[in-house]
């Protein structure tokens, strides 16, 4: 698994209430930053979507899915939770590996529910 921290990403600074944070966005193609799960038999990839290093040098990783239909995406359901399931299976074990801190937020309608992955545990907040 290749260490993040030394990764490239097209990175950017942000200033918040005095403490600064580095940014970046994973862009999938000739991207470092990917893990690889198993899903029906099959390697799969996930490039994360954003990348955050904060003022105590830990690596926050966010994963953004939507569950939501529309005229350019129309998903199968089930199918879908079975990818969004074996994502978080290889974010659990990688966060017990690595110390980073892993979010997918899931879009369902309206309402945003967010799978934090940290330490090899799994906690969940909801309605947001």
């Amino acid at each position: 698994m290749k260490d993040i921290r030394s990764a490239s990403i097209q990175q950017t600074t942000s200033e918040l209430f005095g403490n600064k944070f580095l940014w970046g966005k994973n862009f999938p193609f000739n991207s470092e930053i990917k893990f690889e799960y198993y899903l029906d038999g099959n390697i799969h990839s996930s490039y994360p979507d954003f990348v955050m290093k904060d003022k105590k040098g830990r690596i926050h990783i966010f994963e953004v899915k939507s569950v939501n239909k529309s005229a350019q995406l129309n998903i199968d359901e089930a199918e879908y939770a079975k990818k969004v399931n074996a994502l978080i299976s290889c974010y659990l074990e990688c966060s017990r590996k690595t110390n980073h801190i892993f979010y997918l937020p899931v879009l369902d309608k309206s309402q945003w529910q967010i799978t934090v992955l940290k330490n090899g545990e799994k906690s969940t907040i909801d309605n947001m």
